[in-house]
C-alpha cells in the first residue's frame, strides 16, 4: 500500500506545480498590464473639487480710513461644489458677518456668528440659489457678497 500511495503523491506534485506557476504568471501578467496600460489624466480640481472658498478679512478692517474690505469682495460658489464659504479673520479686533437680509434663503441672514481676531474662522454652507449680500455689523464698512448658482 505505501507503493500507491508514494504513486498519488508523486501524481500530485506536478499538478500543485502547475496551478503554482499558473498563479505566479496571471499576477506577473497583471502587473505588467497595470504599468504599461495607458491612463486618462485628469486636473486635481477635476479630481478632487474644491469644497469650499475662503473670503478673509483684512488685518486693517477696523480702520475705515483704509478702505478695507472682504476679500474677495464678490464671489460665485456652485452649489454641491464649492458652496461652503469660510471667513478668515485677519483682523486684530473679532467681526461678525451678517446677511443685509434677514429673510434670505438658507436662513443666512439671521446667522450672527462672531469670528475670533487674529485667525478665526466661520463657515457657512449655502443650500439656494441667489445672491447674498452681507456685512459686518461691527465694521459695517465691510461688505461683500455671495452668488450661489447650480451647476
Amino acid at each position: 500500500m505505501s507503493g500507491d500511495n508514494n504513486s498519488r503523491k508523486s501524481k500530485k506534485v506536478p499538478i500543485v506545480a502547475a496551478i503554482v506557476t499558473g498563479i505566479a504568471l496571471a499576477v506577473a501578467a497583471g502587473v505588467i498590464i497595470n504599468a504599461t496600460v495607458p491612463r486618462n489624466s485628469f486636473a486635481s480640481d477635476i479630481l478632487h473639487p474644491p469644497q469650499s472658498v475662503t473670503v478673509t478679512i483684512p488685518a486693517n478692517a477696523s480702520i475705515p480710513d483704509s478702505n478695507p474690505t472682504f476679500s474677495p469682495k464678490e464671489i460665485t460658489v456652485v452649489l454641491g461644489v464649492n458652496s461652503t464659504v469660510v471667513w478668515i479673520n485677519h483682523s486684530n479686533s473679532p467681526e461678525r458677518v451678517i446677511g443685509e437680509d434677514v429673510n434670505a434663503p438658507g436662513d443666512f441672514g439671521k446667522i450672527r456668528s462672531l469670528i475670533e481676531a487674529g485667525g478665526g474662522t466661520w463657515a457657512f454652507t449655502f443650500t439656494e440659489e441667489g445672491t447674498y449680500n452681507y456685512l459686518s455689523d461691527i465694521h459695517p464698512w465691510l461688505k461683500g457678497t455671495v452668488i450661489v448658482k447650480r451647476s
